[in-house]
């Protein structure tokens, strides 16, 4: 406990002091990295008059500053860009480099310096400083081109600096310079780099491998948000593209989406027993989880409620009475199907809105009452052809020529959803 509450005064007297230098080197308009240098210098043991001189829980800051302000570095720079500047960049960074040790070595030289001195003098000069060329370039609000270009270049000097360092460290422990040793180190780095830039195999997933099947994804709402989001366009759409570094393959992907979800996080949300103890806000959370446009896509919203106990058990002599034999709906959907091929040679889920406006026409009270739907549940222009789609496909299974009524409000009361909770 002591030594973390020393860390933490530690830690706010260094905050402190850089950021009284960091305003006086604004006032004074020179780079704020400088100042940051001079603050370094006054809290460390070489100052004539020392503020703070533990140099363990220095360095131990400076590590933790080097992790923060690489990290955000790393936000800031896409591996997209860093892949479009790859060329240009690798090819500066091995003349720069090329040229900074054979100048460091000469200047070693001039000063009769041994052989190695010369050569980490070249290294010195050859690796820039990432973070501080980066933070400088930020301050100065320097043109976005040149800035990207300039950190692209820093950055593979810095993989470049990893390889130098290798072989430096080789030389001076006397070990020599082993080409074991450069290969495992540079074979490292390249397949780190292969494996962060992404370049595996294009291969198909579930969409594609649920193609002209039955997706169905249980528990909806506890799918991360990025990969609903990913359904949007294989549901227009039908296809599926997955790109690997400048390579893209579109895969097919029309699947038949079923998913479930709980009506509120403990599951019991409209019980009538009252086991439900969540607050209005905590439901709404839960279903927020997924997106408008998601939902938009999804044709077909259903609210199960728990079966009586009679019924579960087949005690209840209306159940079997009420109840349609799966033959007789297979029957009718199967005559459904091919009233559709026989009108418009595809199935309604397929119709393009302009096939919808011809193909889902209706009467003047069933516009009235879709628009009061329109209007009351805030639906979106997807949401109103899915809707026309929808009541297509009622009116075909009812054996209907046209679009009824009937078909519209059922089309619209099966789309749960979209209703205010």
């Amino acid at each position: 406990m002591i030594i973390s509450h020393n860390f933490l005064e530690d830690l706010a007297f260094v905050l402190s002091v850089a950021a009284v230098v960091s305003v006086i080197f604004q006032a004074l308009k020179q780079p704020v990295v400088v100042g940051y240098l001079v603050a370094g210098m006054m809290v460390g043991p070489y100052f004539p008059f020392p503020l703070f001189a533990d140099m363990d829980r220095i360095h131990k800051l400076s590590e933790l500053g080097v992790i923060l302000l690489m990290f955000a570095l790393g936000l800031e720079f896409s591996i997209r860009k860093l892949i479009e500047l790859a060329p240009s960049c690798g090819f500066i960074t091995v003349v720069q480099v090329a040229v900074m040790m054979w100048l460091g070595y000469e200047i070693g030289r001039g000063f009769g310096w041994s052989q190695l001195e010369g050569v980490f003098t070249g290294a010195i000069l050859a690796i820039s400083s990432t973070t501080i060329v980066a933070k400088a370039f930020a301050e100065e609000k320097v043109a976005k081109n040149l800035s990207e270009l300039v950190f692209g270049v820093t950055l593979f000097e810095d993989l470049a600096a990893v390889i130098i360092l290798a072989v430096l460290t080789a030389i001076a422990t006397g070990s020599g310079l082993s080409p074991k040793l450069i290969a495992i180190t540079v074979g490292k780095l390249v397949f780190f780099l292969a494996a962060l830039i992404g370049g595996g195999a294009l291969k198909p997933g579930e969409l594609t491998l649920a193609h002209r099947g039955v997706l169905f994804l249980d528990e909806l709402p506890e799918f991360p948000r990025n990969a609903l989001e990913a359904l949007r366009e294989p549901l227009e759409s039908g296809s599926v593209v997955v790109s690997r570094l400048r390579r893209s393959c579109e895969f097919p992907a029309q699947f038949q989406l079923v998913a479930a979800m709980n009506p509120c996080p403990c599951g019991y949300a409209g019980d009538p027993r009252g086991r439900c103890h969540c607050t209005a806000e905590q439901i709404a959370r839960y279903r927020n989880r997924l997106s408008g446009p998601l939902i938009d896509r999804i044709d077909i919203h259903v609210e199960l409620m728990a079966l009586p106990l009679n019924h579960l058990m087949g005690d209840s002599p209306d159940a079997s009475e009420m109840s349609e034999a799966s033959s007789a709906v297979a029957l009718r959907v199967a005559a459904a199907r091919d009233l559709q091929l026989r009108r418009q040679e595809k199935l309604n889920s397929r119709l393009t809105p302009s096939e919808v406006a011809r193909f889902c026409r209706l009467a003047a009270d069933s516009r009235a009452l879709l628009a009061t739907a329109i209007a009351r549940l805030g639906l979106s222009a997807r949401a109103y052809h899915r809707v026309l789609r929808l009541a297509r496909t009622c009116a075909d299974l009812a054996a209907a020529p046209d679009i009824r009524i009937v078909d519209v409000a059922e089309a619209v009361n099966l789309r749960a959803l979209d209703r205010p909770t």
